[in-house]
């Protein structure tokens, strides 16, 4: 659902790149210092833009003396099939924002990346960064993370998000091809997610009652997937293989089963799950 009320790429001749370089010019090149990107946006539906939109981008960015940020907290460390999914940009990211994956979630920690330019203007007494941070350079943080790291190149573990995120990809496309309640899928590597509709023509969306609904059958099938409006997202783990995605898919085939004995076989699941965790509480 492009804001910009384009159906497609690349007919639509990249209108939200447009939309940026006629902001900066409307509000004054002067005024404006940053443009914050993230590669796949996690929480608005897991959405990335076609490769030419970030060298466009970085291209307007470069004219206009912005500098570009990524926010990689969720994409960076083998997410999205390569080490960051900045890998490829031309121009490159002045700023890089990683976290999360850094110390693999066992202990929270963040940096941030800048180019030597960047860099080397706060290496004079007149351009000091003074900033307060009270567990900064925290040694166990910093052991965590260089550990998690080292263990991320070591087993390459992007190359298997890259192929294994492929398999996925294929096995959601498969779903969609059956299910027509889905009525797109997208991400990147092992960052893919589902779109629920009523009708493929309209795109008119499940409610959240309705997405939830199966969202709540998909969890107590086994499979863990977060939640956003009427989309699934599925992030698992860079060490998946094969038949982990095998198993996922199943789960989710009978979720979005909307058939009468369908649904009542998932009525029947959801008492006995309600009663069965009263009895543990």
């Amino acid at each position: 659902r492009c804001p910009f009320q384009q159906t497609a790429y690349p007919e639509c001749g990249l209108a939200c790149a447009r939309a940026l370089e006629e902001r900066i010019q409307a509000e004054g090149p002067e005024t404006a210092a940053a443009f914050i990107v993230e590669p796949v946006m996690g929480d608005f539906g897991t959405v990335a833009g076609p490769d030419e939109y970030y060298t466009r981008v970085g291209e307007i960015c470069h004219k206009y003396g912005l500098l570009l940020i990524a926010d990689e907290v969720t994409t960076g460390f083998g997410r999205t099939g390569t080490l960051f999914a900045t890998t490829g940009w031309n121009p490159q990211p002045d700023l890089m924002c990683l976290g999360k994956a850094i110390t693999n979630g066992y202990f929270p920690l963040s940096a941030t990346l800048v180019t030597a330019p960047v860099f080397e203007r706060f290496m004079t007494k007149a351009n000091s960064f003074i900033h307060g941070v009270t567990h900064g350079g925290h040694p166990v943080g910093c052991a965590i993370a260089l550990a998690t790291i080292n263990i991320i190149l070591e087993e390459k573990l992007p190359e298997n998000s890259a192929r294994v995120g492929a398999y996925l990809r294929a096995g959601l496309d498969g779903l969609k091809e059956r299910r027509p309640s889905i009525g797109d899928v997208r991400g990147q590597g092992l960052m893919q997610a589902i779109e629920l509709v009523k009708n493929r023509q309209t795109k008119e969306p499940f409610t959240s009652k309705e997405t939830y609904d199966i969202f709540l059958d998909v969890v107590m099938g086994g499979l863990l997937v977060s939640i956003r409006a009427n989309q699934l997202r599925l992030m698992p783990p860079l060490t998946s293989d094969e038949a982990l995605v095998d198993e996922m898919m199943r789960i989710m085939d009978r979720g979005l089963d909307k058939h009468l004995t369908a649904e009542i076989s998932k009525k029947v699941r959801l008492v006995k799950e309600f009663a069965a965790s009263k009895i543990r509480s």
